[in-house]
């Protein structure tokens, strides 16, 4: 097996965690952050990626930590990235090429499963779901895309959230509309064209409200449900708002307004 690392999933990694832009930045750091929070002294952690952008970063921050921590992701490719963030930041992790699909095959169940922004891309939600379910002893922390957030709306318009430019406001108008519509006509959310890895993918944006109905529907009691981040667009100077909004996201309005949410779930026997 080779140690040589896919140049560009190691920079679909570094562009999020290293970016020079502080929103986007502040959106992925502070989001694990946060998950980090749900975990309790002496929990087990099982950290299911999907092949994409950050797939890992919580595993690896989780044993550092002193948690024992297992991260699964679908490709080898994947996994030689998750080992050199881990060996950047002086961290040992055990990482398996185990898809979602095939997380049946674990011998073990785990204290806290993290399943972030996978669920939107599965071919059978509910199956993905039951297979996380099956590894969960404890909590399952699942992370889905919401559209409730004008970061969201400006980027659904086909604009850049994260720098000001001629057609912003225009761009988070239009998605703010496409956002409006989907709730008028009764849509879980508002669709999205996106590309990765020279592959297109379909990425929705729920509705938080959607999103908690979903979960609950499919047998799990929903202990807590957060916002990854009350993200406003465009302005760096804004972050300190952002921190502050964050922590109020305990309030009902507040809580939905998330670029993207995650919500921490008990299976119901």
């Amino acid at each position: 097996m080779t140690d040589v690392v896919n140049p560009e999933r190691w920079d679909r990694l570094t562009s999020r965690w290293y970016s020079r832009r502080p929103i986007h930045r502040y959106i992925h750091r502070d989001k694990v952050e946060r998950l980090l929070r749900v975990l309790e002294p002496g929990d087990t952690v099982l950290d299911v990626g999907r092949g994409g952008s950050v797939d890992g970063v919580l595993g690896v921050m989780a044993a550092a930590r002193g948690h024992d921590v297992l991260i699964c992701v679908p490709h080898e490719e994947q996994a030689r990235v998750v080992r050199r963030f881990a060996d950047e930041n002086g961290v040992t992790v055990h990482v398996s090429v185990t898809p979602i699909q095939e997380l049946d095959q674990l011998p073990t169940r785990y204290d806290k499963v993290f399943a972030l922004h996978i669920l939107e891309h599965v071919d059978d939600f509910g199956a993905a779901l039951a297979a996380l379910r099956r590894r969960t002893a404890g909590q399952l922390v699942v992370g889905l895309p919401t559209c409730l957030n004008p970061a969201v709306w400006c980027r659904l318009g086909g604009g850049d959230p994260y720098t000001f430019g001629a057609g912003s406001v225009r761009s988070l108008l239009r998605g703010a509309l496409r956002v409006a519509l989907a709730r008028v006509q009764g849509y879980p959310g508002v669709d999205e064209n996106v590309v990765e890895m020279s592959v297109p993918l379909r990425h929705r944006w729920l509705f938080p409200r959607r999103m908690r109905t979903t979960l609950s529907d499919a047998g799990f009691r929903v202990d807590a449900f957060r916002p990854d981040g009350v993200v406003l667009p465009w302005f760096d100077r804004l972050i300190p708002l952002s921190r502050r909004l964050d922590a109020l996201a305990f309030l009902p309005f507040l809580r939905d307004l998330g670029f993207g949410s995650h919500a921490v779930l008990t299976p119901v026997p």
